[in-house]
């Protein structure tokens, strides 16, 4: 689990999309609302009556991965360092004897609300999030508890990239970007209701793969907080092994997507199809490969009268997931065995996929994955509806 968030983060930080209006936002927003829709079933599916509180604040320090950062291009001219967020969240410690609650530790699994002060609003904004977040149990005693700990979903009102109102955030170019988290929380207990929190994070902040530029906003920060439990804290029950073998399964979906080559330049769609075969290592983790056949009109795109086989690829690729449930997040490598030679699309022919998938039903799935080069280029944003065969 450990090493696969790891590779999640940084995965991530590689996926940078903008939108450069509101227009460009709005065109987005059903992106965005498809992978707040899989966090949304995933969260209220596991959510009882019993809650679980928190307060905390932040102090960050901003990684300089761009000029506007570094205070090369910003209108101060003074390097951006640090920022301060403030955080609320409400959720519920997974203890009922279902296998995967314990297999990662009765996991806690809820909602946050975040406030991001930026020294530079008037050119960055000061962005609110709200995601989900999901922390998996590593040390479980008395007096403390240590969690590994993913946040996910969105940040709204970013002062966006504008080659007329705001040429300096070359940042970001939309309002609406994904909230990304991971690290470390402890809780240090004070009572049977209360304890204090002290969390190492990593936080990112990027709109994925659609629009251009992109270089994303990324952060180190320590939190400071509390945690309340209105009731008696839930503590952990060992009552069903960690360890059980998985079925194998293939799987099959169609996917697409939009995204633009040139600055302020036009949307284009792509369409795929995708098929696979996954085998189970434990209850947590899987492996497989697949491939898949992808129709894009953003390739060529500056060119006129092009073939229909120069906007096909085909690949093939192996993965590796971990399993929550309905819930699954993996990593997948890959490699392109067709793809027309010529495109002005600065590409690889291997590429890198972070997808996060749900099972509606035993059969029906949706997955949001985005595709990267060389772990920092992002490519295409990914919706898919699947069936498991």
């Amino acid at each position: 689990m450990l090493q696969f968030s790891g590779n999640f983060f940084s995965f991530l930080q590689a996926c940078h999309f903008n939108g450069l209006s509101g227009l460009n936002t709005r065109r987005s927003i059903p992106f965005y609302g498809w992978t707040v829709t899989l966090l949304l079933l995933f969260v209220t599916q596991q959510m009882t009556s019993q809650v679980v509180y928190s307060a905390s604040s932040r102090l960050s320090s901003i990684i300089g991965t761009s000029a506007f950062f570094r205070g090369e291009v910003n209108g101060n001219g003074i390097p951006i360092k640090s920022a301060r967020i403030y955080a609320l969240r409400v959720g519920q410690r997974l203890s009922q004897d279902k296998y995967w609650h314990h297999a990662y530790g009765n996991p806690e699994v809820g909602f946050g609300l975040e406030y991001l002060d930026i020294a530079n609003d008037g050119e960055i904004g000061n962005p609110i999030s709200t995601y989900m977040y999901v922390e998996a149990g590593l040390v479980d005693r008395k007096k403390i508890r240590i969690t590994l700990t993913t946040d996910f979903g969105l940040s709204y009102g970013w002062k966006p990239y504008n080659t007329v109102s705001n040429p300096n955030n070359v940042a970001l170019g939309s309002r609406l970007n994904y909230h990304v988290g991971l690290g470390f929380r402890g809780s240090i207990y004070l009572s049977p209701n209360l304890a204090i929190l002290v969390a190492p994070m990593l936080n990112h902040h990027s709109n994925g793969a659609v629009t251009k530029p992109n270089l994303g906003v990324n952060m180190v920060s320590l939190e400071l907080g509390l945690k309340y439990w209105p009731q008696m804290r839930t503590w952990r029950k060992d009552k069903t092994a960690t360890s059980r073998s998985m079925k194998a399964y293939s799987d099959i979906s169609v996917f697409s997507g939009t995204r633009n080559v040139d600055i302020d330049g036009p949307y284009y769609q792509f369409y795929g199809l995708h098929a696979n075969r996954v085998y189970g290592m434990t209850g947590r983790f899987m492996y497989g490969a697949g491939g898949e056949f992808i129709y894009d009109k953003a390739s060529f795109a500056d060119q006129q009268d092009v073939a229909v086989t120069d906007r096909i690829s085909a690949a093939v690729y192996v993965m590796s997931a971990v399993q929550l449930d309905r819930l699954s997040l993996s990593l997948d490598i890959g490699r392109y065995i067709y793809r027309a030679a010529g495109d002005r699309i600065p590409t690889s022919q291997y590429y890198q996929r972070m997808s996060m998938r749900y099972r509606l039903t035993d059969k029906v799935f949706l997955a949001a994955k985005v595709r990267a080069f060389e772990l920092r280029k992002a490519d295409l944003l990914e919706f898919h509806v699947g069936y498991v065969l």
